[in-house]
């Protein structure tokens, strides 16, 4: 397995989120670590928190009241974009999504979950990388319980590349949020002239 992302709590603990075992029987795994580097063993029993079902974990960001976002995508023949949500106790929020899940495939025929981050006003941006024919880099803004914001580009915004040019493959690669409110998103892309 391996850790893709790390949040600090403002209280110094530390959230790790990545995947656990290797593909393709790998699953999302979360861990809360005390500031001395110790399991947290208040979340999820024992300090680790593992997905139920075959998926990787990528990105994370820690909401207000403590809950915790892991983008990622499940796997398999179809990878879709997951968001999973987890209380600060360490178990799935069923009040987010489908049981703790948020899912979709929008933006190609696979979708590869990279980035979240949560805004001051506690809507939800998450980016991922679709597996279509040309490409797809993709940005979705959620509500904080979940759903869709339909104020943003229907929920969901889908990017095909750069002045007009071919895409052959995005790959998110950053996702941040400036002081002023506007999303940046780094990709890299292979683009034909």
């Amino acid at each position: 397995g391996a850790a893709h992302d790390a949040v600090v709590l403002s209280d110094g603990r530390i959230v790790l989120a990545g995947s656990t075992d290797f593909y393709p029987s790998n699953h999302i795994g979360v861990a809360r670590l005390l500031s001395d580097g110790g399991l947290d063993l208040s979340f999820s029993g024992d300090g680790v928190w593992k997905s139920s079902i075959f998926e990787e974990g990528w990105g994370a960001a820690v909401q207000s009241d403590g809950a915790i976002l892991v983008v990622g995508n499940s796997t398999g023949s179809t990878s879709r974009l997951r968001v999973t949500r987890l209380s600060d106790a360490g178990a799935p929020d069923n009040t987010f999504g489908a049981s703790g899940v948020f899912e979709t495939l929008a933006g190609g025929s696979q979708a590869f979950g990279r980035y979240v981050l949560v805004q001051p006003d506690g809507r939800i941006i998450y980016a991922w990388s679709g597996d279509a024919p040309d490409g797809r880099l993709n940005l979705a803004r959620a509500l904080v319980n979940g759903s869709p914001d339909p104020s943003f580009s229907a929920g969901v915004a889908t990017g095909t590349g750069r002045r007009g040019r071919a895409v052959q493959l995005e790959n998110v690669t950053d996702l941040l949020l400036t002081s002023w409110g506007e999303i940046v998103v780094a990709a890299t892309g292979s683009f034909a002239d």
